[in-house]
């Protein structure tokens, strides 16, 4: 993995303290951007295919970022923490889900890259073994974060027939 060191200058805001006195500062911070390639974004969604396909939730939550949001469209919920979401996939996998993108767009920026568009997910009815395919929309934002692409957001919402 490459790569590249961009240098920004953030001027901080004069701060007055209860005391009266004024201070000023300047803070350089330099962030270094991971060089990442559309197609290994689009592997990303490879990777949780394949977790999805585990029916294990430990292996599909390992690819979120601890601080990740899901907007789960099926229960209407926002899931903010790890437990949440590890619940969520422990009910949803019950269902055996596996999915395409049938479209896709990417945008990659420094250490962060979102992969949105429309994707077809089959599920099955666990209590009668029937299988539907619907259309939905889907997102994912991801973050480099120690080494790795994590999910930090991620949202799906069907398309209505």
């Amino acid at each position: 993995t490459t790569t590249r060191r961009t240098t920004t200058t953030t001027r901080a805001t004069t701060t007055v303290t209860t005391t009266g006195v004024t201070t000023t500062a300047i803070a350089p911070s330099c962030v270094y951007c991971v060089s990442v390639s559309q197609r290994q974004i689009e592997a990303l969604f490879d990777d949780f295919s394949a977790a999805l396909a585990t029916r294990n939730p430990g292996n599909v939550v390992g690819l979120y970022s601890y601080s990740a949001v899901l907007f789960a469209s099926s229960t209407g919920d926002i899931l903010a923490t790890p437990d949440a979401i590890y619940n969520f996939y422990g009910a949803f996998l019950q269902r055996r889900p596996s999915g395409a993108f049938t479209e896709s767009t990417v945008r990659i920026g420094c250490n962060t890259a979102f992969r949105t568009g429309k994707w077809s997910v089959t599920t099955t009815d666990p209590s009668s073994g029937q299988t539907s395919t619907r259309s939905a929309t889907i997102t994912f934002t991801y973050r480099f974060e120690n080494g790795f692409w994590k999910i930090a957001h991620h949202h799906s919402a069907l398309i209505s027939a």
